[in-house]
C-alpha cells in the first residue's frame, strides 16, 4: 500500500488544482474507508481522444478522468492506492488485457464462465488470478487451463491462481464484481522454482 497525499474529496491537491475522488462502479462517492476507482478533475486535463467518442465516454465522465486505479481516502484524509481497477494486468513490466485470457479460458469445453483479475505481485508487480465457473457436470482441470492460456498468450499471462467457483458475484450496476471475486482468492503460497527464479501457480478447486 502506497500513501500518495493528503487530500479531501473534490479538494484541491496541495493547492496544485487537481481535485480526486474516490467512487464506485456507477460514480458515486465512497465513504473514507472505502475502496473504490480513483477519478481526478483538472483545468489541465485531457478532453477526449481524437475521433472517437466511445473511447472518451469510457475515460472522462462529467469531467472526471478515470485512472483506473484503486484506492481509499482514509479518516485523516490520506489517499491510499491499493490495486488497479483497469482490465489489464501487468507482470513483469509487459501489459497484459484479461480479455484474451479470459477467452482462452472459456474455450475449454470444461468451462462456462471465465473472469481474471490482476492484483499486486511482489515479484512480478501484478499476477493474474483467475475465477472459472464450469459446465454442469464438469470439473475443469487447472493444469490444462494454464496450458491452454501458455499456448496461446504465453507464459506471463497464466494465471498465478485458478480458482473454481459455483457462481460470480454480481455489483449494484448487473456487472460481475470482479473485486468480490479477488476475495475468493486462496490464500496458498505459490512455491518457488530455484531453475527459473519465478513462483509457481497455485490451482485449486476451491468453490464460492
Amino acid at each position: 500500500m502506497v500513501v500518495v497525499t493528503r487530500a479531501t474529496t473534490t479538494r484541491a491537491l496541495n493547492s496544485t488544482g487537481v481535485e480526486v475522488r474516490v467512487v464506485d462502479e456507477d460514480g458515486a462517492d465512497v465513504p473514507p474507508g472505502a475502496t473504490g476507482e480513483v477519478v481526478v478533475r483538472t483545468a489541465n486535463a485531457f478532453l477526449g481522444y481524437w475521433r472517437d467518442p466511445d473511447r472518451t465516454a469510457e475515460v472522462v465522465r462529467d469531467g472526471w478522468v478515470r485512472t483506473r486505479d484503486l484506492g481509499r481516502f482514509d479518516g485523516d484524509g490520506f489517499l491510499h492506492l491499493t490495486g488497479r481497477a483497469r482490465d489489464v494486468v501487468i507482470v513483469n513490466a509487459v501489459l497484459h488485457y484479461v480479455g484474451p485470457i479470459e477467452k482462452a479460458l472459456v474455450s475449454h469445453p470444461d468451462v462456462d464462465q471465465a473472469y481474471v483479475v490482476g492484483a499486486p505481485d511482489e515479484r512480478t508487480g501484478e499476477a493474474a488470478h483467475a475465477f472459472v465457473v464450469p459446465r454442469a457436470g464438469a470439473s475443469p482441470d487447472g493444469a490444462a487451463l494454464r496450458a491452454l492460456v501458455a499456448a496461446e498468450l504465453g507464459a506471463d499471462a497464466v494465471p498465478a491462481t485458478v480458482t473454481t467457483v459455483a457462481e460470480v458475484p454480481i455489483a449494484p450496476s448487473g456487472k460481475p464484481d470482479k473485486r468480490a471475486l479477488l476475495a475468493l482468492r486462496p490464500e496458498a503460497v505459490r512455491g518457488f522454482d530455484g531453475a527459473t527464479g519465478r513462483y509457481l501457480p497455485v490451482v485449486t478447486g476451491a468453490t464460492a
